[in-house]
């Protein structure tokens, strides 16, 4: 991956005239001088590489992250607020005493990615939005923030976060549900099975639970996007997006990308269930 810091040294009166423009935008949330910059060189790209006509008058994206703001807030006012974002966990909110409902909103979401700099998140196309959550991809509203143009590499890294995270939640649910078939009923063929996965897994390096990403810029999309989504699963839109746990001091990716090949061509022609995660933890790839 290139370098992708540049370093600016501006003449104090240019400072002075960022500065002055920063402060004339009535807006909550200001840009920061980076922000800025970046966007005018952008602008300066397009004008100078993209045809008459062709975006060449891209609108500021703290524009529409400030017009997002002022529709979230009428909508408020006119008791029309945004509703939270689906989780997989509402079918069971009769069923688990003392649910708590989300508070995640897509204006909780996108308020958060700006004051935490998440800026890959309005490179994004709208069936990318929809992977995210379904509903983000609903109606116009955040599809407005986003850049007339995405980022195919960025997608694709999107893509492989939630394939690689379904893969993980989907073994976490094989293993929980025969632990807890164990402490209902002994069974020893699937107590041995359990063991023999914890065995192959110890012996191939193979990490039955995420582990995180290695704490370095390359990953820092990853670990965000990672991020995100276990923020919408848990539902407290109050709370910043944290990103605990997502860094690892080992590189464990190479790993992740083998047990994701197997896991894939597995699930190609069978249910993903305890002999099919036994045939991926002793699979012969690990060995070489």
């Amino acid at each position: 991956m290139k370098d992708q810091r540049i370093e600016l040294r501006l003449p104090q009166q240019q400072l002075e005239e960022l500065d002055n423009f920063i402060d004339s935008i009535d807006s909550q949330y200001k840009p920061s001088r980076s922000d800025v910059l970046r966007s005018f060189i952008a602008q300066g790209i397009r004008g100078k590489f993209t045809p008459a006509g062709q975006d060449a008058e891209m609108f500021p994206l703290m524009a529409r992250l400030n017009i997002f703001f002022q529709i979230c807030q009428q909508l408020r006012a006119d008791n029309k607020g945004l509703q939270p974002l689906s989780r997989a966990s509402d079918n069971l909110r009769f069923s688990i005493r003392n649910y708590k409902e989300s508070t995640v909103t897509a204006e909780a979401l996108v308020r958060h990615v700006y004051l935490q700099r998440f800026t890959w998140f309005y490179e994004l196309d709208q069936a990318h939005l929809k992977a995210i959550n379904k509903t983000l991809g609903q109606g116009t509203l955040v599809l407005s923030l986003m850049n007339p143009r995405h980022t195919p590499e960025i997608c694709s890294v999107l893509d492989s976060v939630i394939a690689m995270r379904d893969m993980f939640a989907r073994i976490d649910s094989v293993i929980k549900e025969a632990e807890n078939k164990l402490e209902a009923y002994p069974d020893s063929a699937l107590s041995n099975s359990l063991s023999r996965i914890d065995g192959y897994a110890r012996d191939n390096g193979v990490p039955l639970r995420f582990r995180g990403y290695p704490d370095t810029e390359d990953y820092t999309q990853q670990i965000q996007m990672w991020s995100m989504l276990n923020w919408i699963d848990i539902g407290e839109g109050s709370h910043s997006i944290s990103e605990s746990g997502q860094r690892h001091d080992q590189d464990l990716t190479g790993k992740y990308a083998i047990m994701l090949e197997v896991y894939r061509n597995i699930t190609l022609n069978q249910r993903f269930d305890l002999d099919a995660l036994e045939q991926l933890v002793k699979n012969r790839q690990f060995l070489s």
